[in-house]
């Protein structure tokens, strides 16, 4: 699929131009996501945290230009929100917490409750749940536990999946230079 051809000329969501079960090309996705982790990039540069970046806040624009919707101002991690689209395994055990958007703020408020992560660690886990539906059509948990959605991510990928969403600690990635790294 070239979801390029299908791009209008005004701004819609990423979720829009994602049919269900369908993937990207490798070459668009690796395009768009590494646009779209220079915008996180520059968040967690002037201080700031995303916290909800996925196909539905994210907008496109013109030949594969994402644009990030505003931040939420509470977003809550652990317990119920475990959800494995937003939440880092890290998080999945955890009580539940709410998670700010200021780095400083954040980083005091997830040390306050025993979560030893970076909360730029939130935001590099969600650009790889989107990589990971984008490549492969599926949902995180489906790449995980079944072989064919895994099998349908390149295999030049899946490195830089499996380390965003970071099962395996030791080959987690925690900030977006790491990341825009294995993109490029």
């Amino acid at each position: 699929m070239d979801p390029t051809r299908t791009l209008p000329d005004a701004p819609r969501r990423l979720s829009e131009l994602v049919e269900d079960g369908r993937s990207w090309s490798l070459r668009d996705s690796l395009l768009l996501i590494r646009r779209l982790s220079v915008l996180v990039r520059d968040f967690h540069q002037a201080g700031q945290t995303h916290r909800a970046i996925d196909l539905d806040h994210v907008t496109v624009i013109g030949r594969l230009e994402p644009q990030l919707s505003k931040p939420p101002e509470r977003r809550w991690f652990g317990g119920q929100h475990s959800d494995p689209e937003f939440c880092p395994p890290e998080l999945v055990g955890a009580d539940l917490v709410e998670v700010p958007g200021g780095l400083v703020a954040a980083t005091a408020r997830l040390a306050e409750q025993g979560c030893a992560i970076s909360p730029a660690r939130i935001d590099v886990y969600q650009l790889g749940t989107s990589l990971c539906r984008l490549l492969s059509g599926e949902s995180t948990l489906r790449y995980l536990y079944a072989p064919t959605a895994r099998a349908r991510v390149p295999r030049a990928a899946r490195s830089l999946v499996d380390r965003a969403l970071g099962h395996d600690a030791a080959q987690r990635l925690s900030q977006c230079d790491g990341f825009l790294a294995e993109v490029d």
